[in-house]
């Protein structure tokens, strides 16, 4: 089974990329990974991969991450420039954005159809707060 990943390898971009599923303790370890982002006190912009992700049927996992993002509001305030969610299909893009209509993050958020759309939205947020996002290295 895939895992939820975390890649700050081009910060102040941070990437989360979702598998398809993932169990109740890999998302113990994806939020210890995002308290760690938090806890650098930077600023920085996040694009959630969220392509391949079913949506999340167990109550006890929409539960936990919802007491995550209430017990970090405060801190994702502060610190998060922009989220920016990738999600290609037409039904997933309308469920988040209908979410984010009754409840908003407190940051600027977009919903886009493609990775390539999402770091275009992420690079506009970081560059309107002063960020810099590296540019990919050159694979050899």
């Amino acid at each position: 089974m895939a895992k939820l990943e975390l890649d700050t390898s081009r910060w102040p971009l941070v990437v989360s990329t979702l598998p398809a599923r993932w169990t109740s303790s890999e998302l113990d370890d994806y939020f210890v990974a995002f308290l760690a982002v938090h806890d650098r006190e930077q600023p920085f912009v996040h694009i959630s991969d969220i392509s391949l992700a079913e949506p999340i049927s167990s109550p006890d996992i929409r539960k936990k991450a919802a007491t995550f993002m209430a017990s970090e509001r405060a801190r994702s305030t502060r610190l998060c420039k922009g989220t920016v969610q990738v999600a290609p299909g037409n039904v997933m893009r309308g469920a988040i954005t209908a979410i984010h209509w009754l409840s908003p993050p407190p940051y600027p958020h977009a919903v886009v159809a493609t990775f390539e759309q999402g770091l275009a939205w992420c690079e506009q947020r970081a560059a309107d707060a002063g960020l810099t996002i590296p540019p990919v290295p050159p694979r050899r």
